[in-house]
């Protein structure tokens, strides 16, 4: 078999879980594009939550690989640069202001993985940090944003999405740093599943 297809020799665990990730993503975009926003909503969490279990099934099982790594950022280009700006087009945010503020976003994403991959991360008193909001969290918060616009404000305007997808795609760059496991990280892990709580019995 690894004759015919020798990329299959990189298929362990970790990068399972980053191809599970990748078609939770694309499979809650096909939902919300058809207004399956609930299904949606779990299947984007799944993404998000994989997006966190690959990196560290592969540094349990000492199966830290390039290859890995390469395909865990093509995954994110993907599920938090590019989803996330399809995802608000399919709500109505069109026309060419429109388009510029998402393709900005969806550049500064992948610009940034692009350049973390040069950089990784960076020490700052003993502590991992990113230098700039990476794209994971920048994803997370554009869900958020849309989980409550749907919750809320469904069929109203969606003029708070210019100076969000703009502001995220300048802080991907920005020279601001902060703790890969620090406070904000965290809190993501409660205003997730709760905005997916909120989603499911509101939407």
């Amino acid at each position: 078999m690894l004759k015919i297809f020798p990329t299959l020799k990189h298929l362990n665990l970790p990068n399972l879980i980053t191809a599970f990730s990748l078609g939770a993503g694309l499979s809650a975009y096909l939902l919300f594009s058809q207004e399956s926003y609930q299904p949606a909503l779990v299947l984007y969490a799944l993404a998000l939550l994989s997006d966190r279990l690959d990196g560290m099934a592969a540094r349990r099982l000492q199966l830290e690989t390039e290859f890995g790594r390469e395909l865990d950022s093509l995954a994110d280009v993907v599920n938090f640069a590019v989803l996330p700006a399809l995802m608000a087009y399919s709500l109505g945010f069109k026309g060419l202001p429109a388009g510029g503020a998402l393709y900005l976003y969806a550049l500064s994403g992948l610009w940034r993985l692009a350049n973390y991959n040069l950089e990784g991360l960076v020490k700052v008193r003993g502590k991992n940090c990113f230098t700039g909001l990476c794209t994971t969290h920048a994803g997370a918060l554009v869900f958020l944003a849309l989980i409550l616009y749907l919750a809320f404000f469904r069929g109203g305007p969606l003029s708070f999405c210019y100076p969000l997808f703009i502001l995220l795609a300048l802080l991907m760059n920005s020279s601001f740093r902060y703790d890969k496991n620090g406070w904000f990280t965290k809190s993501l892990y409660v205003l997730i599943p709760a905005a997916i709580i909120t989603g499911l019995l509101r939407i």
